[in-house]
């Protein structure tokens, strides 16, 4: 499956969540998802079955083709898939060679149900098809929770505190002086505030769009769904619920479900198009630049070497020499990020490595009058490694802290184990990374410097990740930076 196939289902999928969110009644709910089954995954016919009360039985909830009613647990692919809790698919050799798949529905604790469909015409279903269903039949199953949860409440009140506190959604319900009178358990994890009854409103959305919304909910008593904001970084979908009150007047429930990593998925595949394309450009000019400047440099080196070339001559030839290099760099560096990051894995002890980096820059720290400082907590950690990519990944963040420190300053480096991993500290002393800046330090063609593509970080980074390893940055923005760099350690 491409980028873009994957971006189109994961686009859709956003909608039909929203969709799932805001349906108050079991038909809509199978409706949504007899839509979604056809429309995002292509399947030619759909179906959803529900397990009843009892536990028994799997009933037909609604299909585009003709089904059997009823399967009870454990007959046939749907009485299996709803006994086992695992997608299975089977070709039905018996009609075109189409391809049946069913996906359970999985809530809190308990199989919901069974959904899928058939493609006709021997049309197969990939592994990423596989894992996005996989996704939607649970998304089905906190849509089918909610309406149950939904039902009780009606049924009787005194479920209502017990369903308000585990429902998977925030609920928050404001009266007509924006105050929180009600709220549930997960409402307090999303706004990370355990006592929020009596708060004012604004205290935690303090975007206009929002308190502008509250308005026109009590101003003409109707719904506004599916508002999308930004909170510290998380994202939120939030719908707004006219309630009228007993004294005439109206409250607003707020529901709030968290997407930020549906958010974060976009973005990664948006990025990954992104970098296709740039590959694509970077390898047609590569050529077409590489050649001209192979031959000013060539002419530039024979000038150089003229009987009566003057001094100011000879400076402006290695100016424009100096010039040329960064050219190549930067196509050199556009290249490395369009492709896939290949390692040369070797099984290394990481203390001889870090000793064997620190040589090889002493000079350079030495001319800086900086000091590298050394701790090593565990001289026989071994990795697999590929020591040319790990010294790239050492270099670059040895040359932001000489930026840092300028000149006069220590460079910390640490190595200890913890568990599975291997850890790797790399501190300076230096200006820091601002608050504001630091969640965009590894993002390609981001830089706050007068030189440079902005694309160390971003190598470093996918060198790290293609070693399983992680690398994460912390800095208060004014006197130091440290990153901390995992990798998986060899046992034995």
């Amino acid at each position: 499956m491409s980028v873009k196939d994957e971006l189109s289902i994961l686009y859709k999928l956003i909608d039909i969540f929203k969709e799932l969110s805001f349906s108050p009644e079991r038909k809509d709910i199978s409706d949504v998802v007899i839509k979604g089954l056809i429309s995002v995954f292509n399947l030619d016919s759909a179906f959803f079955y529900v397990l009843d009360e009892k536990r028994e039985n799997f009933l037909l909830e609604l299909s585009t083709n003709q089904e059997k009613r009823c399967y009870s647990v454990g007959e046939g692919l749907i009485g299996k898939v709803g006994k086992e809790g695992n997608i299975y698919i089977e070709r039905e050799t018996t009609t075109d060679n189409s391809f049946c798949i069913a996906v359970p529905v999985i809530g809190k604790k308990n199989i919901l149900g069974v959904i899928g469909g058939r493609r006709n015409k021997a049309k197969a279903f990939n592994s990423k098809e596989k894992d996005l269903i996989k996704v939607f039949g649970y998304q089905v199953g906190i849509a089918m929770e909610s309406y149950i949860y939904h039902k009780r409440l009606i049924r009787s009140k005194e479920f209502r505190d017990s369903i308000l506190y585990n429902i998977l959604s925030g609920i928050l319900v404001i009266n007509k002086k924006r105050e929180i009178k009600t709220f549930n358990k997960s409402a307090c994890s999303l706004l990370e505030d355990d006592n929020l009854k009596g708060k004012q409103i604004h205290n935690f959305f303090n975007q206009e769009v929002i308190l502008n919304k509250i308005e026109e909910v009590i101003k003409y008593n109707q719904p506004r769904k599916n508002i999308e904001i930004e909170r510290e970084g998380y994202f939120f979908n939030v719908s707004l619920i006219p309630l009228p009150t007993e004294q005439s007047e109206i409250d607003v429930m707020i529901i709030i479900d968290d997407i930020t990593e549906i958010k974060k998925a976009l973005e990664e595949k948006e990025t990954a198009k992104r970098m296709t394309l740039i590959g694509q450009l970077s390898a047609g000019i590569a050529h077409e630049i590489r050649n001209p400047i192979t031959g000013i440099n060539i002419t530039l080196d024979m000038l150089k070497e003229a009987p009566n070339i003057t001094e100011n001559q000879t400076k402006s030839i290695n100016k424009i020499l100096k010039e040329l290099s960064d050219i190549e760099d930067l196509i050199n560096s556009l290249l490395e990020i369009t492709k896939p990051t290949t390692l040369k894995l070797k099984n290394e002890n990481i203390d001889d490595f870090i000793k064997a980096f620190i040589t090889r820059i002493g000079d350079l720290a030495k001319k800086k009058n900086i000091t590298i400082k050394y701790d090593c907590d565990s001289e026989n950690a071994r990795a697999m490694i590929d020591e040319k990519r790990l010294n790239q990944v050492f270099m670059n963040l040895f040359n932001n802290s000489l930026e840092a420190i300028n000149e006069n300053g220590i460079i910390e480096i640490k190595l200890s184990e913890l568990k599975e991993n291997i850890i790797i500290s790399f501190k300076d002393y230096g200006s820091g990374i601002k608050k504001d800046i630091i969640d965009k330090i590894y993002e390609p063609f981001y830089t706050t410097k007068r030189e440079g593509a902005g694309l160390g970080l971003y190598i470093t980074k996918s060198i790290i990740e293609g070693h399983n390893g992680t690398i994460k940055v912390t800095s208060d923005g004014n006197t130091y930076t440290e990153f901390l760099i995992t990798l998986p350690k060899i046992r034995g």
